[in-house]
């Protein structure tokens, strides 16, 4: 026995544990309690979204533009993160029969908030209230100026803060690391997070199957609320009798059950090569449409993108082997560039 348990119904679980992961467990000096919530995550023991900063501000002003059917607008990012931030957000306020639109700028429009895109969706939406979501902790410039068109602003972010932040309501849990409290979500698990702070984590729950995707894409630590979330996800995606996750099986010949590895390396890059060659709208229609024809039509779509993404790359791969073949690899750090290569790979 590598380590003793506590009780008697600890001892029996953590024993049936594979020897050698038990030892790379130990070595760790990984305290029994963190073991068992290793091996055996639940759900129900998320971090509470209330002890975030902003959290309870923010939901008093969500819960402001529901009652009073303001006028929503999620902006988010081009990567699998991005969308599934957009989808559960966007499906959230649907549910409740709000007027909500989503806005992802195209990869040569440049990432997250930009004064051009701004003056987009005040001519073309103007919103009341405006949700990022994996995206503008760093926007100070770009808040400002989304205020001065009238438009009200809340940030939603996993990314590293910087010193100046921007003049608006944040929920990022990194904000909140000196607290003690989880922060390694990506930016569909902090949209996961509001919902579960404005409904409740039974609502949220229904939301289990997006945010799992994108946990796994974004390649966040799988530890803690991230296991339970991409653990359960993938339960929720298993039983789901949703039309996507269907066709994507089929497509994808999935034998069995989805598992981590399927959503990594069969999933994932068709939703991200969509804002690599293309627009990310199409991957956000992944998760917000029931339409059978028009969720195989888009899928067909991605894994044709995907592939022509995997091509774009051999070459881009093939053109830099060459570049290299006379360049003096004694050199700490090589940069490589070509104007014909696409920013999106």
């Amino acid at each position: 026995m590598i380590y003793e348990a506590k009780s008697k119904e600890n001892s029996l679980i953590l024993n049936s544990v594979d020897e050698v992961l038990a030892h790379i467990l130990a070595a760790r000096k990984i305290g029994e309690k963190e073991r068992l919530e290793f091996l055996y995550p639940d759900i129900n023991d998320l971090t509470q979204p209330c002890l975030y900063s902003n959290v309870d501000k923010i939901v008093v002003r969500v819960n402001k533009a529901i009652t009073n059917k303001e006028k929503i607008l999620i902006y988010g990012d081009y990567d699998c993160d991005g969308v599934c931030a957009v989808a559960i957000l966007y499906n959230f306020f649907k549910d409740r029969d709000i007027d909500c639109n989503y806005f992802i700028p195209l990869r040569d429009e440049g990432y997250g908030l930009n004064i051009k895109s701004l003056d987009k969706i005040k001519q073309e939406y103007s919103p009341d209230l405006i949700i990022t979501v994996d995206c503008g902790i760093s926007s100070v410039a770009e808040v400002e100026e989304c205020r001065k068109l009238g438009m009200e602003i809340i940030v939603t972010d996993h990314h590293e803060p910087g010193e100046n932040l921007p003049n608006a309501l944040i929920f990022n849990p990194k904000l909140d690391r000196e607290k003690g409290l989880f922060s390694e979500y990506c930016g569909a698990g902090v949209a996961f997070k509001l919902v579960e702070a404005i409904s409740g984590l039974d609502y949220a729950k229904k939301y289990l199957d997006v945010v799992s995707i994108a946990t796994i894409g974004d390649i966040v630590p799988l530890v803690k609320d991230n296991r339970a979330i991409v653990k359960f996800g993938l339960c929720k995606i298993n039983k789901s009798e949703k039309k996507v996750y269907k066709i994507f099986k089929q497509k994808l010949s999935v034998n069995e059950e989805f598992t981590s590895y399927d959503i990594a390396f069969k999933i994932v890059p068709r939703i991200n090569a969509a804002g690599r060659l293309s627009s990310a709208d199409k991957a956000v229609e992944l998760f917000i449409s029931d339409d059978y024809f028009n969720l195989t039509c888009l899928i067909e779509e991605l894994c044709t993108l995907n592939t022509d993404r995997q091509k774009v790359c051999n070459k881009i791969y093939k053109e830099a082997i060459t570049m290299l073949s006379s360049y003096d690899l004694s050199n700490r750090v090589i940069i490589l560039k070509n104007p014909d290569w696409d920013a999106g790979v």
